[in-house]
């Protein structure tokens, strides 16, 4: 599967034109499956997507990455590797992007997903991320949120908006057989 990324026609007029097409193919190996992927233009109006990857080996694990497009998507760079804990699955990349302040956002989950509970983890870059902060988990009241695959928004007021969704049967100390 390969990761395809495309912006919204309504910003090429303010960023130049942007293009659609492939970021990273599948190559059957380390990149085997390339999933949910997210761009935003970066304060330096570079372009980041950011991506969930899984391997051809079956017991390996999600990992989060990201590559970046200096001429609006025509050509990416190789892909950079923002979210791994080698026991957890990590997915769900998204982002917020405010000036030259870029945060990635992942759902992490059990190894395999037992659907009961995942944790938030956030990378953070203050230079159009040249340079990544080490993972945090951000604390959240629920139990398994999963699917914050939606970028997040700045608001006029200065807030940010992302959105959200949580699983019922984690809140009532039981595992889900699916994501509700």
């Amino acid at each position: 599967m390969n990761v395809r990324a495309m912006a919204l026609l309504a910003a090429a007029p303010l960023f130049g034109q942007v293009e659609s097409g492939v970021v990273k193919a599948s190559d059957g190996g380390a990149f085997h499956r390339n999933t949910i992927p997210q761009v935003a233009r970066l304060g330096d109006g570079r372009l980041l997507c950011t991506f969930g990857v899984y391997s051809k080996d079956a017991a390996a694990n999600g990992k989060i990455y990201g590559a970046f497009s200096a001429d609006h998507g025509r050509t990416w760079s190789a892909p950079v590797l923002l979210i791994d804990d080698p026991a957890m699955n990590d997915g769900d990349a998204n982002m917020l992007v405010d000036g030259n302040a870029v945060f990635v956002y992942g759902t992490r989950t059990d190894a395999p997903n037992t659907i009961r509970r995942t944790a938030t983890i956030v990378v953070r870059s203050g230079d159009n991320g040249a340079t990544w902060s080490a993972p945090k988990e951000i604390p959240l009241t629920r139990q398994y949120m999963p699917g914050k695959t939606h970028n997040a928004l700045r608001l006029s007021d200065g807030s940010y908006l992302m959105g959200i969704s949580w699983d019922q049967w984690p809140e009532r100390g039981m595992n889900a057989r699916t994501e509700g």
